[in-house]
């Protein structure tokens, strides 16, 4: 997906999407800095999805000694919990269980 982004002469920004022509934020102009947070959380929202797959579907999807895996089960298994689970509470517990798990700092 793309983001078409738009800048006024009093230097306020619009962000929509390319596709559904939706604005991104909620406002119809937002400071630079307020586009910058969207835009961020955006991209660690889709950093977070990440997570959430390779945790729950690792091996598969990856090469182990020169083949691809496939574990019946496990692949595709990140896509369904994060569709069944569209809430942003249970998929940020989600991340916070895996990254205490891992012990992952940021």
């Amino acid at each position: 997906m793309g983001i078409e982004i738009k800048r006024n002469s009093k230097g306020l920004y619009k962000a929509k999407s390319t596709i559904s022509d939706e604005l991104i934020h909620d406002k119809k102009w937002v400071t630079e800095d307020e586009l910058k947070k969207t835009l961020i959380e955006r991209e660690f929202f889709n950093f977070v999805e990440k997570v959430i797959k390779i945790d729950m579907e690792f091996p598969s999807g990856y090469q182990v000694n020169d083949q691809r895996e496939y574990i019946e089960g496990k692949a595709g298994s990140g896509n369904r919990f994060l569709l069944d689970n569209w809430d942003s509470e249970v998929i940020e517990n989600k991340y916070k269980e895996i990254c205490e798990r891992l012990k992952i700092e940021l």
